[in-house]
């Protein structure tokens, strides 16, 4: 699946075994492997391998974890518990010859996948594949939040294995809907999908395991909004967008994945000629999905900076100002006005501002009307006695006599 996050910031439930008044180090107690004898024990057992990556002559943040955390009883016994194996890879700076050859030897079969940054926590099955990691944002770097993090990792790695087993039973017994019960939740543990996630969800035959596994084959985002653009651009923006409206007619797709098919189709649109209001529509209705997705926010401002009216976000330009008299609507308020007085105040940055004759917040059959400085200044206040749910402001304004004018609206809640 195209995950706009690798690390889904969920935690499993499974977890509370992870005590924080257990938290102080042990004594050394290190059962950490060269990384190929780890690997090949994780075969012969069928286990979890975890590999800690560290620089012990240039890393103070994986030194001060290895003592504190990798080596402590505590966190190599909820390791055991948990049936890992564990291993440790040093990446060294600036060893000498013997140091280099020894370090060498104990790293064979190393090869960085799951690396991103040091130190790094990485866990793999007894395939070698990799299962999860933590390191960079997801690895505080206050070492007591770290060693929280990494007895939850722990947990994490103890809570697959035992989806694992009763995975297999489920299917030894023929229980799909156990099956697929415990294929999703296994999902929504925070670690890397399982590779043969979609491939068993398309064997179960149930309306339920196939709405699973559109959500989960949902491509890449990147990709999507990659292709359908280069499609358009090469002429064969039908096709593009013949293919996203089929996908849009999918209903088991999240608010989310909807808002990423919606920004690949104003995507195509942009690049078609003659379809500025159909990528218009797509870009709001990207937005409209999944506001706070990643997806959702770019068609806000694909929206708003290209083809919407004057905004919060974006103020007003010159492509606002075509004709006398002008009536703006200001879609990107927030979603919810509480009652109390907001202000609207607008400002130009560049040439005359337009004159404001009237602002309202529409809201359905709602109106509330502003009042404007009485002095003929730029601001507007509105007095709401109630909330407004998805309110949008209506401003009637002259044009100034140059069109090269820009400015900017601002709103906030005074009182």
């Amino acid at each position: 699946m195209g995950t706009l996050l690798t690390h889904r910031g969920r935690r499993a439930s499974a977890l509370a075994f992870v005590l924080v008044p257990a938290l102080s180090a042990g004594t050394s107690n290190s059962g950490s492997l060269p990384f190929g004898e780890g690997a090949a024990l994780a075969r012969e057992r069928s286990a979890t391998h975890l590999v800690f990556v560290h620089g012990s002559d240039w890393n103070l943040l994986g030194e001060r974890l290895k003592e504190t955390v990798w080596e402590s009883s505590l966190f190599v016994d909820l390791a055991e518990k948990a049936g890992l194996v564990l291993s440790d890879v040093d990446v060294l700076q600036s060893p000498d010859d013997a140091a280099r050859a020894a370090n060498d030897l104990r790293n064979e079969g190393w090869k960085g996948t799951g690396l991103v940054t040091y130190p790094a926590f990485i866990a793999f099955d007894a395939q070698g594949r990799l299962i999860g990691s933590r390191q960079g944002a997801q690895l505080p770097r206050d070492p007591v939040k770290a060693r929280v993090c990494l007895f939850e990792f722990v947990g994490c790695l103890r809570r697959r294995a035992e989806f694992e087993g009763a995975l297999a039973a489920a299917r030894a017994a023929g229980e799909t809907a156990e099956e697929l019960a415990l294929l999703l939740s296994r999902d929504e543990l925070p670690l890397e999908r399982a590779p043969d996630l979609l491939e068993r969800l398309r064997s179960i035959q149930t309306d339920e395991a196939r709405r699973a596994a559109a959500k989960v084959g949902f491509p890449d985002w990147f990709a999507l909004v990659r292709d359908a653009t280069n499609e358009a651009k090469a002429g064969e923006g039908a096709a593009a967008e013949q293919r996203l409206r089929a996908m849009l007619a999918e209903p088991a797709y999240t608010d989310e994945q909807r808002a990423t098919v919606w920004f690949a189709l104003g995507s195509a649109y942009r690049r078609w000629e003659g379809h500025d209001a159909q990528a218009a529509e797509a870009f709001r209705t990207a937005w409209r999905s999944a506001p706070d997705g990643l997806l959702g926010i770019a068609g806000r401002r694909m929206y708003l900076e290209l083809y919407g009216g004057p905004s919060v976000a974006f103020g007003w330009a010159e492509r606002h100002l075509a004709g006398g008299k002008l009536t703006w609507i200001v879609e990107d308020l927030p979603p919810i006005l509480t009652a109390g007085t907001w202000r609207l105040l607008w400002r130009a940055s560049k040439g005359d501002a337009p004159a404001l004759s009237k602002a309202r917040l529409v809201c359905g059959e709602r109106v509330v009307t502003g009042t404007g400085d009485p002095e003929g200044g730029q601001t507007v206040l509105f007095i709401l006695d109630a909330p407004l749910e998805a309110p949008a402001l209506h401003i009637d304004c002259a044009a100034p006599d140059s069109a090269a004018s820009k400015g900017t609206l601002e709103w906030e809640r005074v009182r």
